[in-house]
């Protein structure tokens, strides 16, 4: 806490100590500090100076509630992507491509959070740009299992049924679950294309994977 703050919380305390109760400012001021200090950083008199005032046993719930929507706060940001890339993409999703769009997008598949990577895969795969084919195919190799399975689906969103070669890559070296039936599907929704790989894999499929394709086409 700085000196000066920490110099007005003493003179709020001792004044609501003659006083019974501390003014507006003060509680606003105290109630702040709860809401933006970690508890480590709290001055180990804080507490029992705001206890010690006469009829504040009530401050003192508001200060801990403030805390702890503050740390509810903190702990959202922490577990959601960056918002402003993240819904700006989120938004674009089937919609017509905007100017520039595609440059934004190549910036955010670079991005340290997957979800946005992932997102932004999706998104170029509905576009139409030089470079675009590229960028997603190089998805496939992401080490985030979520932003292979997405760059699996956005080559199907781009070129349609002529991405078998780059889904018979992934069932050949993938080992994550659901990037591998990503690319199964996308071989189902393939046809006659599609068809040709899954007899060539077939051997080689889990038997999980087997019965899908015997679910849902005949080879």
């Amino acid at each position: 806490m700085k000196s000066d703050i920490e110099q007005a919380v003493i003179n709020a305390v001792e004044h609501a100590t003659r006083t019974g109760r501390f003014s507006p400012d003060a509680r606003t001021l105290i109630r702040d500090l709860f809401a933006t200090l970690q508890p480590s950083d709290w001055p180990s008199w804080l507490l029992e100076s705001i206890a010690a005032v006469p009829g504040e046993i009530e401050f003192i719930q508001e200060c801990l509630i403030a805390q702890e929507e503050s740390l509810k706060r903190r702990i959202a940001r922490a577990a959601r992507p960056d918002n402003e890339t993240f819904f700006r993409i989120l938004v674009r999703i089937g919609s017509p491509q905007a100017i520039g769009e595609p440059d934004m997008l190549f910036q955010a598949v670079q991005d340290g959070d997957p979800r946005i990577r992932g997102l932004a895969l999706l998104r170029l795969g509905e576009c139409r740009c030089d470079g675009i084919g590229q960028i997603i195919l190089r998805g496939l190799d992401d080490p985030d299992p979520y932003v292979r399975k997405c760059a699996v689906e956005a080559v199907y969103i781009s070129i349609g049924d002529r991405g078998t070669s780059a889904w018979e890559r992934v069932l050949a070296s993938e080992r994550d679950t659901e990037v591998r039936e990503a690319a199964l599907v996308c071989l189902v929704r393939s046809g006659e294309r599609g068809r040709d790989v899954m007899r060539r894999l077939r051997k080689n499929l889990a038997p999980r994977e087997t019965e899908y394709i015997a679910k849902n086409i005949s080879v």
